[in-house]
């Protein structure tokens, strides 16, 4: 009896894996293929074996986007969810809505909500796996790709996978290609002394390059309008200022990009628009600039296309739409 139990355990899981590859092989042929953009290299998340750990845009999704049901959740993790994705021109997906049933319609994605050290989820933002984190590679290709992507301190240039969604909301990765356009964090004042608190509050030099053959244009209203300051690790946080909310872009803020071109925005985190609300190391919360900030948080800027971007775009110099998500740096002053 103990001979067949082990028998039937072993033909059991041999059919479970046979359904997952079967399942898989079903979507990569007859599903829809889409784009989906990663964020900047984690110096944490390195080539390892023979993979390479991907962290996508929409692995943090605005709460704004999610159901009622979703909202209301806090802190649950390995909730079922579906991501309702929309496609733009150059096959880059974006997620739209955040249900927690399928949606009737439409393309989407499956996926479970998570929090742990590399993905945590925050009280603007709801963190979401796909089962996608992962891109097998050839050996000793992993490391070429990690030189690619490019370093904390120097340039970056976002990865673009072609990921094929199923029927049923599964994904498969196909291949990946590499974006037209890289970023770049300086800090310009870097701490002589880390350790101690009330340190110079960081100033930035964020870089957009167009790597594309062809012009291509960002829009950036306003006061900076299109840049906006975003916590790594998932902490209650908010802007002391709201100045931004209301702007919108006109064909002045079109900033124009021939190929190798590079537009820099040099960001003074002491200057009361970049000024925050959040909770600190002792659970505190803090309002001010974040040199003052107690313990260690880490930040990116991001820069994001503002909603009315496409109307401004033109055959000869096309917009380009999206999310570019600096290097990690902290409020101590390093790049992390």
């Amino acid at each position: 009896m103990r001979t067949l139990a082990i028998i039937l355990a072993i033909v059991a899981q041999a059919a479970a894996l046979g359904w997952v590859v079967l399942e898989r092989e079903t979507v990569l042929r007859s599903g829809s293929v889409v784009y989906l953009r990663t964020a900047p290299v984690d110096p944490r998340d390195v080539f390892r074996g023979d993979y390479v750990r991907l962290s996508y845009d929409i692995n943090r999704i605005s709460r704004a986007l999610a159901d009622a049901t979703l909202r209301e959740q806090k802190d649950r993790e390995a909730v079922r969810v579906y991501a309702s994705l929309a496609v733009d021109a150059n096959g880059i997906a974006r997620v739209t809505a955040l249900l927690a049933q399928p949606p009737a319609d439409g393309l989407y994605l499956r996926g479970y909500t998570a929090r742990d050290w590399q993905l945590q989820a925050s009280d603007q933002e709801i963190a979401v796996k796909f089962g996608i984190e992962k891109l097998f590679v050839e050996q000793g290709a992993g490391l070429a790709i990690e030189a690619r992507r490019g370093t904390r301190d120097g340039w970056q240039t976002p990865m673009e996978v072609a990921v094929t969604v199923g029927d049923n909301g599964i994904g498969v990765i196909r291949e990946h290609r590499w974006a037209s356009i890289a970023t770049r964090l300086e800090v310009l004042n870097p701490p002589q002394d880390a350790a101690r608190n009330n340190l110079p509050s960081p100033q930035l030099r964020f870089s957009i390059r167009n790597d594309a053959n062809t012009p291509l244009a960002l829009v950036n209203p306003g006061n900076d309008c299109g840049l906006s300051l975003w916590p790594v690790d998932g902490q209650a946080f908010a802007m002391l200022t709201d100045e931004c909310s209301d702007v919108v872009a006109n064909a002045t803020d079109v900033v124009t990009l021939a190929p190798g071109e590079i537009y820099a925005r040099e960001i003074d985190t002491a200057d009361p628009r970049w000024h925050i609300r959040m909770t600190d190391d002792t659970k505190q919360t803090y309002s001010g600039e974040l040199g003052k900030l107690n313990g260690w948080q880490r930040f990116r800027l991001i820069y994001r296309s503002p909603v009315n971007a496409e109307a401004l775009s033109s055959a000869a110099t096309p917009v380009w739409i999206g999310t570019l998500s600096s290097a990690a740096f902290s409020n101590r002053g390093r790049v992390d």
